[in-house]
């Protein structure tokens, strides 16, 4: 089937007993291949992953690499030999998950770049099981986790689809990648991007109803074209009590919604449905919807994994308990029919896919626990409500949720603009495919706040942003085409920040930009008359270039106020920590001709 019939392989299951009567069935299909495990003894079995391919690989220590993590938030690049995390946080090291020793454990999909070919390996489907691609400097395995189910005698179990294939293009190799993921999957995909506003990046967790009464009148007076006030986490009294609000709200939620819409916008809420904080009322009152420990009690999340970065540490909701489901359904459904609310961001996702604990249904595997959750919210909020994953399980997901969050939290300062443009270029092949990709708040004014990171430590720019530097920030995020939402003060924000969210807002349906290999420097983006280019400089000196043109073009600056020319070779100096668009429209007698 592919690429991975290139190598000697083997198949083998890891069981509590009866290993050698547990048999694993290729079912091969163009470029992917579906399996099947079945029992042929005469008990149960209890399987805890099977191999689907293990063998000798051929690629050289320097190949570049790049594999997906479990959980948002973890991307690897680096090379076979020496793969280095992408953004601030792994799945081994800060989430604690389950590791192979003598391997570097990735998720999902792993793409090698032996310098002239692309090779990608990848599991095209996650209805019940983890999918993990293993490999050191020599071997490789696609395993997928099976967390102990047991298999009954004669029974066959159906596993998950992967794909292996080659090419030397990676925007080719990633579209196929797609195509076959989403063939298996109903993916959600909108008819219109959502834009708006969020609190986050302006006020934390200290957010209070006159903040959000400034930044609507802001909204519904100087910048209609935003049309979501997103009230982001810190209107709640606890984790886990959505409908009880801080002190520093005078209205409920349901009230503050209808005053939202009122104005002309539609309200927008945080919740992070699969966690509760100790104190919590919701805790207290139903400890039987939380995956428990050895003794029965709700398993504490900082036992297992990382505990939560605000009032952690958290507890973690079973989706695998059909009272849990209920209690989702109807929490959603009151937000929605009581809020009047159809979009919901949905942060701390994949506490509800943690693979510890015991469940309330012990047959359920984290991912159809997950699942299982999901598909309780969708059906509570609505099948027309927009649902945003955030530090969400990512193949676990797939096809659950509208949008997607491909980035780690912004801040304005460039180490962590240049560290969210890597995370998102990396995924940008999922948005419009798998999802709607969701790159964060803009940012395009200074503005102190107090702002909790991933890991729950306070976020200290070193210094704010200069102009190149939000430049380069601006235009990652009209790369990537996906979601706009500020994250400013709208009530302060001077016009040249509101000309230039009009600019992203109006360009954020654009084609997908194309990159022929890593590093992301240099991409393209395909318009009716041309294209544009977008060129990177994440350096400390000015980076030269000079791009080949197919044809004649008029170029200019895109939304520049700068001349035009005709040339068919770009000559580009970029300043340091910046970045410049350029519209290249073909010349007008072409295209009259």
């Amino acid at each position: 089937m592919g690429l991975v019939d290139m190598y000697p392989h083997r198949r083998f299951v890891r069981t509590e007993d009866n290993r050698d009567k547990m048999i694993i069935t290729a079912i091969p299909e163009k470029d992917c291949c579906n399996f099947t495990l079945f029992n042929s003894s005469s008990s149960p079995v209890c399987v805890n992953e099977a191999i689907l391919y293990e063998f000798e690989h051929r690629f050289a220590d320097n190949s570049r690499i790049y594999t997906e993590g479990y959980n948002m938030l973890s991307q690897t690049g680096g090379t076979i030999a020496h793969p280095q995390p992408i953004g601030e946080f792994t799945d081994d090291a800060h989430y604690r998950m389950p590791q192979t020793e003598g391997f570097f454990v990735g998720y999902n999909v792993v793409c090698v770049f032996d310098g002239s070919m692309h090779y990608l390996f990848g599991f095209a489907s996650c209805n019940r099981f983890r999918g993990e691609i293993r490999f050191n400097k020599s071997k490789m395995q696609l395993a997928l986790c099976l967390e102990g189910i047991e298999v009954q005698p004669g029974e066959t179990v159906e596993l998950e689809t992967v794909f292996s294939d080659y090419d030397e293009s990676r925007e080719q190799i990633f579209d196929r990648f797609a195509a076959c993921i989403t063939s298996r999957h109903s993916i959600r995909l909108p008819r219109k991007i959502p834009t708006g506003w969020c609190s986050w990046y302006c006020y934390g967790a200290d957010i209070s109803e006159e903040n959000i009464e400034e930044n609507l009148t802001a909204m519904a007076e100087r910048i209609p074209f935003l049309r979501h006030v997103q009230i982001d986490d810190g209107y709640q009294a606890h984790m886990g009590d959505w409908f009880t609000m801080s002190d520093k709200f005078n209205r409920n939620m349901g009230e503050l919604c209808r005053h939202i819409r009122d104005r002309g916008m539609e309200p927008a809420v945080w919740v992070a449905p699969f966690i509760a904080e100790k104190d919590s009322r919701l805790l207290r009152e139903h400890p039987e919807y939380f995956v428990q420990d050895d003794e029965g009690h709700p398993l504490c999340s900082g036992e297992v994994t990382f505990g939560g970065w605000r009032n952690g540490p958290w507890y973690m909701l079973d989706g695998s308990n059909p009272q849990t489901c209920r209690f989702l359904t109807d929490t959603f459904r009151k937000m929605r029919e009581s809020w009047g609310c159809r979009y919901f961001k949905l942060d701390a996702n994949v506490w509800g896919a943690m693979p510890f604990g015991r469940r309330f249904d012990a047959s359920y595997t984290s991912v159809e626990a997950y699942r299982a959750g999901m598909a309780a919210i969708r059906l509570g909020a609505g099948e027309d409500s927009f649902l945003v994953g955030c530090n969400a399980p990512m193949w676990p997901s797939i096809g659950l949720v509208d949008a997607m969050r491909v980035t780690g939290d912004v801040a304005r300062c460039f180490p962590v603009f240049r560290m969210r443009m890597h995370e998102g270029l990396y995924r940008n092949w999922q948005n419009g495919r798998l999802w709607i990709n969701d790159p964060d708040c803009v940012v395009l004014e200074p503005q102190p706040v107090c702002q909790i990171g991933g890991d729950g430590q306070v976020l200290s720019a070193p210094a704010q942003p200069g102009e190149d530097e939000y430049t380069f920030h601006y235009a990652y995020l009209y790369a990537v085409g996906g979601m706009v939402f500020s994250g400013d003060a709208l009530s302060q924000a001077n016009a040249g920040t509101l000309e230039q969210l009009k600019q992203l807002v109006s360009t954020q349906a654009h084609e997908r930009i194309l990159f022929d290999r890593e590093p992301f420097c240099i991409g393209k983006i395909r318009q009716a008359d041309g294209w544009d280019y977008i060129v990177f400089n994440e350096w400390a000196e000015p980076m030269s270039h000079t791009i080949f043109l197919d044809d004649t073009y008029v170029v200019r600056e895109k939304w520049g106020d700068g001349k035009a020319g005709a040339c068919d070779v770009l000559h580009i100096t970029v300043p340091p920590h910046s970045a410049r668009i350029l519209e290249c429209k073909r010349m007008k007698e072409r295209v009259d001709r």
